[in-house]
């Protein structure tokens, strides 16, 4: 009866494995080359709220490459990351299961931001998709080099009015950021300014 027991669970451990391979086998093929797409972006996954870090943190950034809504790889993403403590990283990853994952070990060493770009490269190693995000550690503690204006309207308007034909193109509202007990609404802008003011063509921006 024990032998008979032992076969039997013998058996179906081998069944198992031979279905747990067949099912990886799947998973890793249902992911197209980037090659074989017409186009392709890249989309971030984040594991965390980007501005949740703290000085010390390892910063971790997760992306996929899509064409439309299938998930499609490429050989490599190559990363450039800057940081505001005067740090450079540089790199290439590759996909697990179709997530690219780069870890910048140690995070920041003082209060700030990290600056992330990457490309997905093909089989010649050509840039093909791009994407630039970031992410901060122990954001609340950053010091402003300037008095916060108590009127952000009147601020805005007066900046706006020394440059030249200038106008805020694209406004995105981002999180609230609590600093000393005050809760600041955070925006992403784009001011576009004419050719008078700098000679580099309409697509001109500066981000506040």
């Amino acid at each position: 009866m024990k032998v008979n027991f032992k076969r039997l669970l013998s058996c179906l451990l081998t069944a198992l494995m031979v279905v747990s391979s067949f099912t990886f086998t799947a998973v890793a093929a249902e992911y197209p080359d980037i090659s074989t797409v017409s186009n392709a972006t890249i989309t971030e996954i984040n594991p965390n709220n980007p501005l949740d870090y703290k000085v010390g943190d390892d910063i971790v950034f997760k992306f996929q490459i899509k064409s439309g809504s299938t998930v499609v790889t490429a050989p490599k993403l190559s990363y450039s990351a800057a940081t505001d403590d005067g740090k450079t990283l540089t790199g290439e990853v590759t996909p697990v299961d179709g997530i690219y994952t780069v870890t910048l070990a140690g995070g920041l060493d003082n209060p700030g931001f990290v600056i992330m770009t990457v490309n997905a490269l093909n089989a010649s190693g050509v840039s093909v998709a791009s994407y630039t995000c970031g992410a901060g550690a122990d954001v609340e503690q950053i010091k402003t080099t300037f008095d916060v204006p108590d009127d952000f309207d009147t601020f805005w308007a007066d900046t706006l009015g020394t440059l030249v034909d200038a106008k805020i193109k694209f406004i995105h509202e981002l999180d609230t950021l609590t600093v000393s007990g005050v809760t600041y609404d955070c925006y992403e802008l784009e001011i576009y300014c004419s050719d008078d003011l700098n000679d580099m063509g309409d697509s001109n921006y500066v981000m506040a």
